[in-house]
């Protein structure tokens, strides 16, 4: 049994295929490259947001921390919403304040 030489369309076709083939790897490569230094980045950025803790070895203290946490949330709170205050600068509660509320037992 002889086999038949290839056609000139086969060869062709056979062509393409292996082109389509390397630009899909070619491209394949090139999304690889930019993950890859999208995770490099990443790293990067996890490596500088060290824990409190790693930094600074006494916060290590679970008291010590605590404190630590209630007066940095204390501060954030405060840049946060400001106090806004409604009474006069000279003290005085004025006719809606708390002393003009009626005294029990008084005539």
């Amino acid at each position: 049994m002889r086999l038949k030489r290839a056609g000139l369309l086969t060869k062709l076709v056979i062509v393409v295929l292996l082109v389509y083939l390397a630009t899909s790897l070619l491209d394949l490569r090139g999304q690889i490259q930019s993950v890859q230094e999208e995770r490099d980045t990443l790293e990067q950025q996890v490596e500088e947001l060290v824990l409190i803790k790693d930094k600074h070895p006494i916060l290590g203290v679970p008291f010590i921390r605590g404190v630590f946490n209630f007066c940095s949330s204390m501060a954030t709170s405060k840049r946060a919403k400001p106090c806004t205050s409604t009474w006069p600068a000279d003290g005085s509660a004025g006719a809606a304040g708390p002393r003009s509320a009626p005294v029990h037992g008084a005539a």
